[in-house]
């Protein structure tokens, strides 16, 4: 149960209840690794990218939540190059990790490899239809490439099981602001601050 309530609060982007949670399992021999690659991405989510770095410093082997929230500390750190190396590694450990290959099809995006941020989507809708992650980053793939109706579909997937959830509800106010929408772009964005004060 305490597990859970720290994934829980990790999806509802509740980063100080995660920890606490998660530091409770820190010493238990069923869900000791995995609480300590989540307390890990939990800080990451918090803002201490440090304190990430030294949890997962800890750990005697990576699982593939702890490369990506290296991944994301090292990124934070302004190491790009650990980042990659990071990535790279966890990838050839765990290839088959929703959170890696979202890492991997981000780094194609962001180098302007649209067919591989598109592959690695679609294959990501394919083992993972309803996962909010591979939808919002599904999305994020059509909205970069302009394919608003795809991207809208997907946003609002998210919405439909998570109404507040706030990277679905910033992703739609910034589509409708760039398709010149900007009443809907700002009742959105309404809609994303009620959630998160």
């Amino acid at each position: 149960l305490i597990f859970m309530n720290g994934k829980l609060a990790l999806a509802s982007g509740n980063p100080e209840l995660a920890k606490g949670e998660f530091t409770k399992l820190l010493s238990n021999a069923d869900y000791g690794k995995k609480a300590l690659s989540l307390l890990a991405k939990a800080q990451l989510m918090g803002g201490n990218a440090d304190l990430a770095l030294a949890t997962l410093a800890k750990s005697t082997a990576l699982d593939d939540i702890g490369y990506a929230a290296t991944v994301g500390a090292k990124m934070a750190k302004g190491d790009s190059e650990g980042a990659i190396a990071a990535l790279d590694a966890g990838l050839a450990a765990f290839p088959e990790s929703l959170d890696l290959r979202i890492l991997d099809g981000s780094r194609a995006l962001a180098s302007g490899d649209f067919a591989k941020a598109e592959a690695v989507a679609d294959k990501l809708l394919q083992s993972a239809p309803n996962d909010p992650d591979a939808l919002l980053y599904a999305g994020r793939v059509a909205f970069s490439q302009k394919k608003f109706a795809v991207a809208e579909t997907r946003f609002n997937a998210i919405l439909k099981s998570q109404p507040g959830h706030q990277s679905a509800l910033l992703s739609l106010s910034a589509m409708a602001r760039d398709k010149g929408d900007l009443k809907a772009a700002a009742a959105t964005l309404n809609q994303a601050q009620k959630n998160n004060p």
